[in-house]
C-alpha cells in the first residue's frame, strides 16, 4: 500500500514515478562567499568557508587604490 506523498515530505524522502524511494540531498558543508573592499572600490575576492564558522573578514590588497584594506563578507546574489 503506497504512502501518500504529503506524508513523505516531512521525512525528507521523495518517491519517484516508478516507485523508487530516494532521500533528499544534504546541504553542502561549505559555502562560497564574496569578500568586498571596505574602501568602496567594488573590488572583491571570493572564498569558500565552512557553514559553521562566523563571517570572514581579511585585510587584503585592493589593486584599484593600491593599498591594503579591510575586506568583509557578503553573500553572493542568487545563492
Amino acid at each position: 500500500m503506497p504512502v501518500p506523498f504529503e506524508a513523505l515530505i516531512p521525512l525528507g524522502i521523495i518517491t519517484s514515478m516508478i516507485g523508487i524511494t530516494v532521500a533528499k540531498k544534504a546541504k553542502a558543508r561549505t559555502t562560497i562567499v564574496k569578500l568586498v573592499s571596505a574602501a568602496g572600490t567594488g573590488y572583491f575576492y571570493t572564498r569558500t568557508r565552512p557553514r559553521q564558522l562566523p563571517k570572514l573578514s581579511f585585510i587584503k590588497y585592493d589593486p584599484i587604490i593600491r593599498r591594503h584594506v579591510l575586506f568583509t563578507e557578503q553573500k553572493i546574489r542568487g545563492s
